[in-house]
């Protein structure tokens, strides 16, 4: 354990010595915090009332440093430097949705295309407060994104707060191998439409070979829709296909060292275009996304984006872990940094679901009273609306009847919850997600179809 705390220090005076001068006032606070620090590990491991390893205070302490910057700033153990690795290499096993720490908890940025994340119904702006059945308050994103991964084919259930509903409610999805393809090219009446999906370290040769392959007759609309941001090489790269030579595209904002600009380097593609964002878009999304609407070389189409506007960098240490650091912010072309407010849209456009307008004609469904046969009250009238959307004949008029009754006990078994017959808090939730699944499948898509016009 001595050894183990020696590196400790080393390392810790490592960073100091790093980042900042090392006058003899500091070297003296940090001696003595370091007494402090012997004298807590020793009473800890002689009189805790549970068993604790080195290893558990050792992370504890490198994590406790880290959290006491930002929330972007974080430690990795060696197992969570491997999955943090393995996602920028574009593949690893989980359920598919890009997070951030919010409040505590740990918000959904946006699930990702395809996979068992989007699957589930779990939306952006979703809190998530528990895994399997543990409060997450105060774990730090990586202690949480190693609880969620897991092995392939097996369950992990997510614990979340939604804006507008009252109560918490449980997803369960099953884990699967992410691939993540960060580049989807199609076509909508006779107009290219480029997804990406995240910046990883293949994205832009990726967006490279497309757009060498097509003609782009009327114009290409880049979909950065819930892109949760990336590495910033790739994002750079990417920036300098469509713009200019000598274009400004971000300038990375040190604190401890000069400010670095990065231009376009070449003539980019000429080609009309359209960039589509919205508050699932963040960080290199929100770069691209700034460099093209303030070089006038786009019309930017959406809502407001997420507001990452830091730069971090990853540092490798002896034992095969990791820090990430913040150390910079960026700003846009027009000097502007837009961390924790986003990118304003040239036209701004809510994409409401099919989901989103009948919720606002759907009677509440959120308290906590159950509802059963004989009932007469507001919950039952919602529940009648919904049914009567998921496809089932009833009478819309409040009162919980024998036919109410039984078709809700139908619902419920075609939803695998208790067959019971009764509108308790459980049912409410199951039903509201299966609501949103069947408009999600009904949606259209304005922002796409705005995009387009521009276009044509």
């Amino acid at each position: 354990m001595e050894a183990n705390m020696k590196k400790v220090i080393i390392l810790l005076l490592a960073f100091s010595m790093a980042i900042m001068p090392i006058y003899a006032d500091g070297v003296e606070k940090f001696d003595k915090g370091f007494e402090n620090l012997q004298v807590m590990i020793d009473y800890i491991k002689a009189n805790y009332y549970q068993e604790i390893t080195d290893e558990d205070l050792l992370n504890a302490m490198y994590k406790g440093v880290m959290e006491a910057l930002d929330p972007h700033s974080n430690y990795f153990t060696p197992s969570e430097y491997d999955d943090f690795y393995s996602s920028m290499e574009g593949s690893f096993s989980g359920v598919g949705i890009s997070i951030s720490p919010k409040d505590g908890y740990i918000e959904v940025i946006a699930p990702i295309k395809g996979t068992p994340g989007e699957a589930s119904g779990i939306l952006s702006g979703d809190l998530i407060v528990g895994v399997d059945g543990v409060d997450i308050k105060d774990f730090s994103m990586e202690k949480v994104v190693s609880m969620i991964r897991g092995i392939t084919g097996t369950d992990v259930t997510l614990t979340v707060r939604r804006v507008n509903v009252k109560e918490t409610f449980d997803i369960t999805i099953t884990r699967a191998v992410i691939e993540l393809n960060t580049v989807e090219h199609s076509e909508v009446d006779g107009v290219d439409i480029i997804s990406i999906s995240s910046f990883d370290q293949n994205t832009a040769a990726h967006l490279s070979a497309v757009l060498s392959e097509e003609v782009f007759e009327h114009g290409v609309v880049i979909d950065l829709r819930n892109n949760p941001g990336g590495l910033l090489d790739q994002v750079v790269r990417i920036c300098d296909y469509f713009l200019p030579v000598g274009d400004r595209i971000v300038t990375i904002d040190y604190a401890s060292s000069t400010d670095y600009i990065y231009n376009s380097l070449s003539e980019g593609y000429t080609i009309p275009m359209v960039v589509l964002v919205n508050g699932g878009s963040a960080s290199a999304s929100e770069i691209f996304a700034a460099a093209m609407k303030e070089n006038d070389r786009a019309t930017v189409v959406g809502t407001q984006t997420y507001g990452k506007g830091t730069v971090q960098n990853i540092v490798g240490l002896p034992d095969d872990s990791a820090m990430k650091l913040t150390i910079a912010q960026y700003l846009t072309p027009d000097n502007v940094s837009i961390h924790g407010i986003g990118v304003t849209p040239d036209v701004v456009l809510e994409n409401q679901t099919e989901y989103e307008t009948v919720l606002t004609t759907f009677k509440p469904m959120n308290s906590l009273s159950i509802s059963r046969r004989g009932s007469r009250d507001i919950d039952t009238y919602g529940l009648q609306e919904r049914m009567r959307y998921l496809g089932y004949e009833l009478t819309v008029d409040g009162s919980f009847g024998p036919v109410t009754e039984k078709l809700l006990r139908t619902l419920q078994e075609k939803l695998a919850i208790p067959v019971n017959g009764l509108l308790d808090v459980d049912t409410k939730i199951a039903i509201e997600n299966a609501v949103q699944t069947e408009a999600r499948s009904k949606q259209t898509d304005t922002q796409l179809t705005y995009a387009i016009n521009l276009l044509k």
